[in-house]
């Protein structure tokens, strides 16, 4: 008699997290917003805050567009969950820059 794997076994869990997934979508986040932004400024475009804001965007929402593809779906997600927490991250890294360098100008010592 045949032995065979129950199919729940034999698929991958959706759950398990992925390490390429994770590392691309860190780096999608990082890259993707100056990217982004030389290519708006490229293009001629004005950068207003809504701009930025699409650049801060921009590379989630293209992973977001890979969910679309059914076998990518689990991979794609993973990946756009770590490229917003890289954004964000980006975000308060430029800020805390932006706010120590004003102390230390402002600083009459």
């Amino acid at each position: 008699m045949p032995t065979t794997a129950p199919l729940a076994e034999s698929r991958p869990s959706p759950r398990r997290l992925r390490p390429g997934a994770i590392a691309v979508g860190a780096i999608v986040g990082v890259a993707g917003v100056p990217l982004c932004y030389l290519i708006l400024s490229a293009l001629g475009v004005t950068i207003s805050d809504t701009g930025l804001i699409a650049c801060l965007v921009a590379p989630t929402a293209a992973l977001l567009l890979v969910c679309l593809i059914p076998r990518a779906r689990g991979w794609a997600l993973q990946a756009a969950v770590a490229s917003a927490l890289a954004s964000i991250a980006l975000v308060a890294f430029v800020a805390g820059g932006i706010a120590l360098i004003s102390a230390v100008l402002s600083d009459p010592a």
